[in-house]
Parts: C-alpha cells; structure tokens; sequence
C-alpha cells in the first residue's frame, strides 16, 4: 500500500474516532440532562398543586380582610410561575410562593376567626402534606443535579454542554 493512502486511512480514522468519542459525550451530558429535567416533572407538579391551593386560600383570607396586600402578591407571584419555563427560575419562584403562603397563613395572628375556620385549616394540611412530598422530592432532584453539573464540569464535556446550551442546574433549598 502506498504510504498516503495508509496516512489518509489513518486520519480518517483518527477523525472517525473523534467524531463518535464527541457524540458518546454529547449523549452521556443529554442523558444527564434529561434526568434532571425528569426529577424536576414530580417537583413542578406538586408545585402546581401548591399554586392550585392559592385561589381557595385567598377566598377564605377575603372573607376577612379583603384589602390584604399579600392577596395582590399571591396572584402575581402565581401568573409569573406560569409563564416561566426554565427550571432555575422557577425555583426563584418556588422560594417567592412560600414566602407568600407563609405570609398568608401567618395572617391567623391577625383574625382568630381564620384560625377556626375549617376551609382554612384543611388548606394548610394539604400545603403541609404537598411542602412533604417536595421536601422528599427535592433530595432525589438535588442528587441529579450534582450529578449532572459534575459530569458538566469535566473537561470536554464542558465544552460540549456549552455548544449546546446545556447550562448548569441549581440546587433547591
């Protein structure tokens, strides 16, 4: 054989391998990727049914005060959920909503009749059984995350995720 056919057989191999080593790396990231967007369906369904408790909450708080500021708050921080779809923002929502709820239950200092009423009370045992279930969810979420930001931060894969736009994960708290 002649020796340039030899060096092209060689250099296409050379970039064969590389072209397929770069699609192994590329796969193992979207994987990674795919499982983190997975965890985070469980998350943002329970979240949904957190926001989906607001307009109930906010009837019950208006038998009462109908002029709370907070009401105004809730609604706004339930439309902005909604028209978000990157996960690391809607975690800043997620921590904006519970401020809210908390700020809305805490109103039962305010009107003891709101602490007897039962709408209100069966409201906050499913708020606390859904913070449970996240709070459960949330461990399995945040071991995915490390995972896959750690496979993002090796060296090529980095550089993979950030031709894709495979951007970093963040915790929940």
């Amino acid at each position: 054989m002649k020796k340039e056919v030899v060096i092209i057989i060689l250099i296409v191999s050379v970039i064969a391998f590389c072209i397929i080593y770069f699609i192994g790396i590329y796969n193992k990231l979207l994987h990674a990727f795919n499982k983190v967007k997975d965890k985070f369906t469980t998350i943002d369904n329970l979240i949904k049914n957190k926001i989906d408790t607001l307009p109930k909450l906010i009837e019950i708080i208006k038998k009462y005060n109908p002029e709370e500021e907070i009401i105004n708050d809730a609604i706004k921080v339930r439309n902005t959920y909604f028209n978000i779809n990157h996960i690391n923002d809607k975690i800043i929502i997620l921590d904006n909503l519970n401020i809210v709820i908390d700020k809305l239950t805490s109103l039962t200092e305010s009107y003891l009749e709101l602490k007897k009423d039962n709408d209100f009370i069966g409201i906050q045992i499913d708020l606390e059984n859904i913070d449970n279930n996240i709070s459960y969810a949330k461990s399995f979420y945040n071991d995915t995350v490390k995972n896959y930001n750690n496979l993002r931060d090796k060296f090529l894969f980095n550089i993979i995720a950030s031709i894709f736009k495979l951007d970093k994960f963040n915790f929940m708290k």
